[in-house]
């Protein structure tokens, strides 16, 4: 119910549904795997995007069905945002994101 009409979710809207160890502080630190220097509010909807997808794909892989379509909205935003943003080059923002939900 937080996710965007677009597909995306900030970082306001979901730090109280990802639990104490998917903190802001830690969500914002990690965004350096994505970009150089500061991120943009673009690039933060990006990236808190894209771990709630790698959320949702990890810890409630059971309940799929549920989260599906969300998740699909989602990864079709990013595919649109990733065109016009400057990340780091070669990098898969959903393949970073998974890795640190499963560090965290």
């Amino acid at each position: 119910m937080k996710q965007k009409a677009s597909g995306s979710w900030t970082l306001g809207e979901v730090s109280n549904l990802l639990g104490s160890s998917l903190s802001p502080e830690a969500i914002k630190k990690a965004i350096a795997v994505v970009v150089d220097g500061d991120a943009s509010a673009d690039v933060e909807a990006i990236w808190v995007t894209a771990i709630v997808i790698a959320f949702l794909e990890a810890r409630f892989p059971d309940q799929k069905t549920n989260w599906d379509l969300v998740v699909k909205k989602a990864k079709r935003w990013i595919a649109k945002q990733v065109k016009t943003v400057q990340l780091k080059s070669g990098v898969d923002v959903v393949s970073e994101a998974a890795k640190f939900v499963a560090a965290n």
